[in-house]
């Protein structure tokens, strides 16, 4: 398959001064509604995806299908990875996950001080942005649902590991190349149509070695809420930006493969998946940038099946 090509800006050209501000104005506008992108060059000449499915559900296993389907009929390679039952470990199994070292119980960071109740209400999704994360350092596995999620996740991490080593013993290097998108069955996409290259081009506004994982779901209201936020609060007009505390979702992310190396380097995890990672993320040991599109949005049940059906329809 060729490569997903990424239109270049238009050209720049000579202007009068009667024509200058006319333009300018248009230029603004076309900013700060994302229309205006500077021109970039597709380093990313492949995908592979990975869809976390619930077999026991069947709307979410329907959901996670019908992605990789369309994934698949784009000639790129999707699987289905099955999510443990969180419900169903025992103390045995979940010991068995410790040895293995893909979980702990064990306690690794001090407990942070309690934050006012009123405060998170008051600064909402943008501003706690830059709040520091508020877990407990006690967390125990055994009496949280999330487990069968985050050992689906750390499973499709390992199945994106075994993809890239044989990649790299056929050809050196191309995994670089390589995108590793990842759903989650609720996941709900715009448009199936356009998915895989929308995936592409926002990827390819990212420098290659600089970023480990790329959200793509990002808390409900943060964007649109930091429109009218100064900076440094403000999300950037092209939407694409770096958090500082704030993790967001899990439901749709594009893991780089050295991302995928450096995620699995820090097991085992100490809290839900979303909470390790971001904790990741303030230790500065993984570099992740988040996007402020509309390309997959979670909660991909029947209610929003109609939602889905009329962006295929009208785009809107």
């Amino acid at each position: 398959m060729l490569p997903i090509r990424v239109p270049n800006a238009t050209a720049g050209v000579a202007v009068n001064h009667s024509q200058a501000v006319p333009l300018l104005s248009q230029a603004r506008r076309a900013a700060a509604t994302g229309l205006l992108r500077a021109p970039v060059a597709q380093f990313y000449d492949s995908l592979r995806a990975y869809i976390l499915v619930a077999e026991w559900a069947p709307e979410r296993k329907a959901n996670a299908e019908e992605i990789c389907a369309h994934v698949s009929a784009a000639s790129w390679p999707c699987a289905l990875v099955p999510a443990p039952k969180g419900q169903e470990y025992t103390n045995a199994s979940i010991a068995a996950l410790e040895a293995e070292g893909v979980v702990t119980l064990a306690p690794t960071r001090p407990e942070p001080p309690p934050l006012p109740p009123w405060l998170p209400k008051v600064v909402g999704p943008v501003l706690r942005d830059w709040l520091p994360n508020q877990l407990n350092a006690s967390f125990n596995w055994r009496w949280n649902k999330a487990l069968g999620n985050t050992v689906g996740v750390i499973r499709a991490l390992q199945a994106m590991q075994a993809d890239i080593d044989a990649a790299e013993k056929q050809q050196p290097g191309s995994s670089a190349r390589t995108l590793y998108l990842f759903l989650e069955d609720d996941a709900l996409v715009k448009s199936y149509d356009t998915f895989t290259a929308d995936v592409f081009s926002t990827a390819a506004r990212l420098k290659p070695g600089t970023w480990d994982l790329l959200l793509l779901t990002v808390t409900p209201g943060l964007c649109q809420r930091s429109a009218k936020l100064p900076p440094p609060w403000r999300v950037p007009h092209d939407g694409m930006f770096t958090p500082r505390y704030s993790y967001s979702r899990t439901t749709g992310m594009v893991h780089s493969a050295e991302g995928v190396a450096r995620l699995l380097a820090n097991l085992p995890a100490d809290n839900i998946i979303d909470m390790w990672i971001r904790e990741l993320m303030r230790a500065r040991k993984l570099r992740i940038r988040m996007h402020c599109g509309d390309i997959v949005t979670f909660g991909a049940t029947a209610k929003n099946q109609a939602r889905r059906i009329m962006v295929e329809v009208n785009g809107t």
